[in-house]
């Protein structure tokens, strides 16, 4: 099947390769609703050192220093805050679409949300809960 030009799994392309190209993206608010717009992405994995610049925009760094009564930092102005980008894939319908947040859902409900990164260790949180490390 000649469908794609990329023939690496998911895995690969998202901890290697990253994405990029052109779709309809679909930014999500819990305050501010929905907003649709045609853009350029480009989604660049990188492999962390462990120094604390590679994580101060993380969620696990952002609430580690709030739970140690320390000043958050301002999240910087094109970074994403209390927004879900959604990038649907090309070959992605409607239902595609559905089923992959319907996995998503599942999987955060379930197991937490991966919200950063320190060493080798994955930090985890809860829908209630502290953040936990969770190791690789």
């Amino acid at each position: 099947m000649d469908q794609f030009e990329c023939d690496e799994c998911l895995g690969d392309r998202a901890t290697s390769s990253g994405y990029e190209g052109v779709t309809l993206a679909y930014a999500i608010s819990v305050l501010e609703g929905e907003v649709i717009t045609l853009c350029n992405y480009a989604v660049t994995p990188f492999v962390t050192d462990g120094s604390n610049k590679d994580a101060r925009e993380t969620r696990a760094y952002r609430e580690m220093l709030r739970s140690r009564g320390k000043k958050v930092p301002k999240i910087s102005e094109n970074a994403l805050r209390d927004e879900l980008v959604i990038l649907p894939g090309a070959a992605m319908s409607p239902a595609d679409v559905v089923r992959a947040l319907e996995k998503f859902i599942e999987h955060v409900e379930k197991d937490g949300m991966y919200i950063g990164k320190y060493k080798d260790d994955f930090i985890r949180e809860k829908t209630a809960g502290e953040p936990r490390f969770v190791r690789c």
